[in-house]
């Protein structure tokens, strides 16, 4: 009997959301394990050593059924982010955005803002994740703890804000 083969999720980020992106990525491997591999590039296990970043990148993106773009008011104005962004765009994939550090969806520039964005600290906001996820990956995950996760998150974000004071 042949396996399926797993799809792909790719989370973008800037490097000082590294944290946050390690969070979300865990959790994703917790909730959705058999089903999926995340792609964060700042995580060792993502890109080996000795890769060549760029190919690794354009791999996994084009690989991904979905694109999640952590958005903070730094991250939304960088380059890499946009880069990653317009190439999940042209591929069609959903893209979903969740904002954090006091960015809200309502701030999310266009064409960003014309997709459905959540809050990382939002146990609602992660229901809405987990429903695209569950629909891309043909799966229901076992038991997510959403709140959980968001009050994770919201703790994230606070030992952020402390670090750029």
């Amino acid at each position: 009997m042949q396996r399926p083969s797993l799809k792909a999720i790719f989370i973008s980020h800037v490097s000082g959301e590294a944290a946050l992106a390690d969070l979300l990525k865990h959790a994703l491997d917790r909730d959705f394990k058999r089903r999926a591999t995340v792609f964060v590039s700042s995580d060792i296990s993502s890109i080996e050593c000795g890769a060549d970043w760029m190919d690794a990148i354009e791999r996994a993106i084009k690989e991904s059924c979905v694109l999640i773009v952590l958005c903070s008011h730094s991250s939304i104005r960088t380059p890499w982010v946009n880069f990653e962004l317009g190439a999940a765009w042209i591929r069609r994939i959903p893209i979903v955005p969740i904002c954090h550090s006091g960015l809200t969806p309502a701030d999310l520039p266009m064409p960003l803002i014309a997709k459905e964005g959540i809050v990382a600290d939002s146990p609602g906001g992660l229901a809405k994740l987990y429903k695209v996820l569950s629909r891309h990956l043909d799966v229901v995950p076992a038991k997510p703890r959403l709140s959980v996760l968001a009050k994770q998150a919201a703790e994230i974000e606070r030992g952020e804000a402390k670090l750029a004071k």
